[in-house]
């Protein structure tokens, strides 16, 4: 019977986890030298009033939810994904993985357009919020959250 993963692949999401691991845990590692106290390891993010860890996580190169838990358990707060990233998929890991912690940890992710390359003030206005917003509703959806704090603009023109 044929399972869904290669052997191959089995191998190489093994190892892309334990050394994703192993990088977070050297940063861990200087990022508590470096900040020391539960104090000093946080900032307020621009003009949002957002408290963020200095040392964020982009989770676009992960499917692994055990590193993510990692970074939680090593005290990041600051995750940023992407509409697009993994086909959908990684929102949808990481709204499995912040459930039970969502209003501990700050959440930045990107608008997806589909269908336009520029934003077209002239032609199509309507269309592309309209495509925004859905885009937005399904990063919600795949996040199991009902807010998003921090919401990016991605390849826009």
């Amino acid at each position: 019977m044929k399972t869904g993963i290669s052997r191959k692949h089995f191998i190489k999401k093994g190892i892309l986890a334990t050394l994703s691991l192993n990088i977070l845990n050297s940063y861990s590692s200087i990022f508590h030298k470096t900040f020391g106290s539960k104090q000093n390891r946080f900032r307020i993010l621009g003009r949002t009033g957002l408290k963020v860890t200095t040392l964020g996580m982009g989770a676009a190169r992960t499917m692994e939810p055990a590193v993510i838990k990692a970074a939680l358990d090593k005290g990041i707060n600051f995750f940023d994904t992407g509409r697009r990233y993994a086909g959908g998929n990684n929102e949808i890991m990481l709204g499995k993985v912040f459930e039970g912690v969502r209003n501990e940890i700050i959440i930045q992710s990107k608008v997806g357009v589909r269908g336009k390359e520029r934003l077209d003030f002239n032609d199509g206005i309507k269309e592309t919020v309209k495509s925004m917003e859905l885009s937005v509703n399904e990063s919600m959806k795949a996040l199991k959250t009902d807010y998003i704090d921090v919401m990016l603009l991605h390849g826009m023109s």
